[in-house]
């Protein structure tokens, strides 16, 4: 009995793993871009679990064995908020002081005065203009859960697939070619040894 219970959690334990590991996910295209992939081999694609490269970023794969294989680099976490610093720009307001200036002189010795000018002297800056600029200091973090992880991992993929269709088009509309194709084996060097 008890190895039954054992065996039955083994299942359902590799069942749920399995369940979590692969998920369906459809990209709709027209006819003609479905049928540019289709030619070159992409049928159904497989976008491989985001590997955590650091604690910024992760990195997937898509790839399919006769059409595709390319990675794909997605934003796990992000400022999403930068801190403001606010500092004093140009003067708005300054302090002014009436002072009296004599405008003509009674005596030589300029000790008696007759006519006075009163004029307006400025002082200091009362009210500064207040500005702002984005520091490199984080706020706010935004990490992405694992749900908006996948959903950018396949906006990602249907992207590639896209540029993809893009440059397949593009080269079929080329009439000329140049070149043959030409297959590549690849050898191990050989090392000679000495005697």
């Amino acid at each position: 009995m008890k190895k039954q219970i054992i065996i039955l959690m083994l299942i359902l334990l590799v069942g749920t793993m399995f369940a979590f590991t692969q998920i369906n996910y459809s990209i709709i295209f027209d006819k003609a871009e479905k049928e540019v992939l289709t030619s070159i081999g992409i049928i159904e694609p497989t976008i491989t679990n985001c590997i955590k490269m650091d604690n910024y970023t992760c990195k997937s794969n898509i790839y399919e064995k006769s059409g595709i294989n390319k990675d794909i680099e997605i934003i796990t976490k992000y400022c999403e908020e930068y801190e403001i610093e606010f500092y004093d720009g140009a003067c708005l307001n300054y302090s002014y002081t009436e002072s009296q200036v004599c405008l003509n002189w009674t005596d030589e010795n300029q000790t008696i005065c007759s006519e006075y000018e009163t004029i307006q002297v400025q002082g200091n800056c009362t009210k500064y203009e207040i500005l702002n600029r984005t520091t490199s200091e984080c706020k706010t973090w935004k990490t992405l859960t694992q749900t908006e992880i996948e959903t950018e991992m396949k906006i990602k993929a249907e992207e590639l697939l896209l540029r993809i269709v893009d440059i397949q088009n593009k080269r079929d509309e080329v009439k000329e070619v140049l070149t043959d194709e030409i297959n590549i084996e690849i050898k191990e060097k050989a090392i000679l040894l000495e005697k």
